[in-house]
């Protein structure tokens, strides 16, 4: 009898570890999907994949095939901005960035903060690192709001630029590893690893000189205990510069589609 309820209680102990260990991925996967909406960047991931899927060359960017925008056949559905230049169904790719990007904030960020912050709140000791310490209701309400609009100039500024993508405009990302070699695609991936880190890295050292500490990054540092918000809860300004520094590479070196992806979802 003694033996059965031992064995009975290994396996309950084996299933509870199983239990956590699946509860443990799922927070690790949802924590990766919030990420990938922080800036926008979903959408520019997406059509990348989409096409190395499809391996269809006519998605290279070679100057020579370029086309340039015809403003005399836009419909009432294409939106011209920037003088028509690559910028053809502008309206409809910012929307879909847009779409996705609060999906995904609101909705994972949403359910992360549900389960831990409300669900859990009185049992913060076994997940979180600070358990004594949450944010006030007003900076809770801050950093949403703060949250919501860095979003949008994220989802905006990928939109933009999927948009002149899809149209034809000429950056250095290529679709076949045998147009620069196996070499080159292999030492791109820690070079475009390294750039993001370092530049990262020293943006961040340089919003601590006193005077950019005071005007832009102390905000951020205005959130002493993290939520699913705080990762886009800085200032706008500092956003954009992040933001440039992650999408410029594109326009400079050559670089894989399949390269961008995995360095753009390596960073979260």
């Amino acid at each position: 009898m003694m033996a059965k309820q031992g064995r009975i209680g290994k396996l309950g102990s084996l299933l509870t570890r199983i239990r956590r260990a699946i509860l443990a991925g799922l927070g690790t996967l949802l924590t990766a999907l919030l990420a990938t909406g922080l800036r926008g960047d979903w959408l520019l991931m997406y059509v990348q994949i989409k096409r190395l899927w499809q391996e269809d060359t006519t998605w290279r960017t070679i100057p020579s095939q370029h086309t340039s925008f015809d403003i005399d056949n836009v419909t009432n559905h294409e939106f011209v901005g920037f003088g028509g230049y690559y910028m053809k169904d502008v309206g409809f790719y910012v929307l879909q960035s847009f779409t996705g990007a609060f999906l995904i904030f609101y909705g994972v960020g949403g359910y992360l903060k549900w389960y831990y912050y409300i669900q859990r709140r009185e049992r913060a000791a076994d997940w979180k690192c600070q358990p004594d310490r949450f944010l006030q209701p007003e900076d809770d309400r801050l950093e949403f709001w703060l949250g919501s609009l860095n979003i949008a100039i994220g989802s905006l500024s990928f939109g933009i630029l999927v948009t002149y993508i899809m149209n034809g405009g000429e950056t250095k990302l290529y679709y076949s590893i045998k147009d620069y070699g196996w070499v080159y695609f292999l030492l791109s991936i820690p070079g475009l690893y390294v750039y993001n880190e370092a530049s990262s890295y020293y943006t961040h050292r340089l919003m601590h000189h006193p005077i950019l500490y005071r005007r832009y990054h102390k905000l951020h540092h205005h959130f002493k205990a993290p939520t699913p918000w705080t990762a886009a809860a800085s200032h706008p300004y500092e956003f954009i510069i992040f933001q440039f520094l992650l999408e410029i590479p594109i326009f400079l070196v050559p670089l894989h589609a399949g390269t961008s992806i995995v360095i753009l979802e390596s960073i979260r």
